[in-house]
């Protein structure tokens, strides 16, 4: 019991510890860039949202083409 109550005097308390920088991990695809899987997703993404509003699942007024979002976006 009494072990749990011993406090080591060289240790700053926490408002005063030094900062230190961590590492992010690569998410289990090692040092490599995880930017071609962002761009995949997102492709996905837009061919799904293209095939959807063209073969009208959802209505015009609710999903346009992603062709009129970007010529909005570009008068905008």
């Amino acid at each position: 019991m009494t072990d749990l109550a011993v406090v080591d005097a060289q240790t700053p308390p926490p408002d005063q510890a030094p900062l230190r920088l961590v590492k992010m991990h690569g998410f289990c695809i090692g040092e490599r860039s995880t930017l071609p899987i962002s761009i995949g997703a997102g492709a996905v993404i837009v061919a799904l949202w293209w095939v959807a509003s063209e073969a009208r699942i959802v209505s015009h007024l609710f999903l346009p083409t992603p062709g009129e979002v970007a010529a909005a976006a570009v008068s905008i």
